[in-house]
């Protein structure tokens, strides 16, 4: 029992430090949140962001043309099935009999330097499954 007490003091400790990497990168307010590598579970599915391939907001405070976007790879687990797949910012990609969204990106592109170290990324999923009409 006293080593389970240890590795759970340590382990809190090591995440600590990894949340709080880059001032706010780990404040994702209310709302639950992963970094790369960690699992986030909406309704049954298992989200795991991998790799930021784009991060082209627009940054905080400026007025842009576009608003940019934010693409990532993940991988999806749900019922013993797995999939890799690329998603988008607020675009809903079907996967595995249901409806996944990358809802929410923290931390907001900054105004000044433009790049946000890849460990100060969290991210918000929602995930649906896909309802057959029971009329038809």
């Amino acid at each position: 029992m006293f080593i389970r007490s240890i590795l759970a003091a340590s382990l809190a400790f090591f995440c600590s430090a990894c949340v709080t990497s880059n001032g706010s990168a780990g404040d994702c307010g209310d709302a639950d949140c992963v970094a790369l590598g960690e699992v986030f579970e909406t309704n049954g599915a298992f989200v795991t962001p991998l790799e930021v391939m784009e991060d082209s907001r627009c940054p905080a405070g400026a007025e842009c043309i576009w608003a940019g976007q934010v693409r990532i790879r993940a991988l999806v687990e749900r019922d013993g099935r797995e999939r890799e797949i690329e998603l988008i910012n607020d675009r809903v990609a079907p996967v595995l009999s249901g409806n996944l969204e990358l809802t929410r990106v923290w931390p907001d592109k900054p105004a000044a330097s433009g790049e946000i170290a890849t460990e100060a990324y969290r991210f918000h999923f929602s995930w649906a499954p896909i309802l057959l009409d029971a009329q038809r």
